[in-house]
């Protein structure tokens, strides 16, 4: 099958662009059928498929196509596509000001308040939010934070109780010296209650 060509997908048999120059041959390529990939056909059959054998990848293009098809695909085909490219590694985190990406559950929305709570914490991944509300515009904003929730971008931090028993409290207390735990970055203080 024939295409036109795509800008950043590869792949494809396409017409050469230097016949597409001519505005004529340009008319009798469209007049014959002859038309784009669907962005659907990009993404499920040349752009996922790269993530799955672990090649160093130019990620950058794929997130305004992924963006693009979650905007405009229907309700009904959100939750799979989301499943599809939850853990592609294509959202962009810096550190030391050197630009990384990883999936989106592994990075925090960088808003005030989990900012501020992280502080003490600099390996904790936050999106870089400002780059991806730039290439949507001020239009695309609520959508582009629904599409982010969606993949799993984290907004909040999980605090988790349980109830222990006297002997586990007393072998914690010992152990630790103090309540005060560090998990994955996050304080926890634990709650003990004794039975």
């Amino acid at each position: 099958m024939l295409f036109l060509p795509v800008k950043d997908v590869i792949g494809y048999n396409v017409v050469h662009p230097e016949l597409l120059a001519n505005p004529d041959t340009y008319k009798f390529v469209e007049q014959i059928g002859i038309k784009e990939p669907s962005l659907r056909d990009q993404i499920y059959n040349k752009i996922l498929p790269l993530y799955d054998n672990g090649r160093v990848i130019d990620t950058d293009p794929h997130f305004m196509l992924f963006y693009k098809y979650y905007c405009e695909c229907s309700n009904a085909e959100v939750e799979e596509f989301i499943g599809l490219i939850r853990k592609c590694k294509f959202l962009t985190y810096y550190k030391n000001g050197t630009e990384y990406r990883d999936s989106a559950d592994s990075m925090y929305l960088p808003i005030p308040e989990l900012l501020a709570y992280f502080e003490t914490k600099p390996d904790t991944r936050f999106i870089a939010l400002d780059k991806y509300k730039e290439r949507v515009g001020l239009e695309g904003e609520k959508q582009l934070m629904e599409f982010l929730r969606d993949l799993g971008i984290k907004s909040n931090i999980c605090l988790l109780e349980r109830t222990i028993d006297e002997y586990e409290a007393k072998k914690e207390i010992y152990r630790n010296l103090t309540v005060k735990t560090n998990v994955s970055g996050m304080k926890f203080i634990l709650m003990v209650s004794v039975k």
